[in-house]
């Protein structure tokens, strides 16, 4: 059942084609149907190595010879930009950690840049707070969605 309301919530997202949409939409129809039903249900485990084994597909054929000429291309500005990201998100973790005592997988998880689709199959398989680590994604994803069109409309 869980899966199918999953499907549901994943079409009524494909429709609404807002970024992240298919996977957000996906989660609230199965929050809902959670906390209508008191249903809770885990995944089994061959399905978290089945996600894990996906995701890894789904970055591994973006990976390309033009994708890897452009790397060589762009090092320095993507050192750069991947070492502020790494430092940013080690200076939250460690906020989180001691300032508020989230563990510090999930704290990491939460901070780290990067698609909440592959963070959550991560923190699945760390036995990391999935709420805190989809909650902190959500608020970024929504945040950057909303705020792109408004700051580039400030700037030109």
């Amino acid at each position: 059942m869980i899966l199918g309301m999953a499907s549901l919530g994943g079409l009524a997202g494909a429709w609404a084609a807002f970024p992240g949409s298919v996977m957000v939409c996906a989660m609230l129809a199965v929050a809902i149907w959670n906390l209508l039903t008191g249903n809770v249900n885990k995944l089994p485990r061959w399905m978290n190595f089945l996600l894990q084994v996906l995701t890894g597909t789904l970055v591994g054929v973006q990976l390309t010879p033009e994708k890897l000429a452009g790397l060589c291309d762009n090092i320095v500005p993507l050192f750069i930009i991947v070492g502020l990201l790494f430092l940013f998100s080690l200076l939250c973790m460690m906020l989180l950690y001691r300032k508020f005592h989230w563990d510090l997988s999930t704290a990491w998880l939460a901070s780290a840049p990067g698609r909440m689709q592959d963070i959550l199959i991560m923190g699945a398989s760390m036995n990391a707070d999935l709420e805190k680590i989809m909650l902190t994604h959500i608020l970024r994803i929504f945040s950057v969605a909303s705020l792109t069109p408004i700051f580039f409309s400030l700037i030109k």
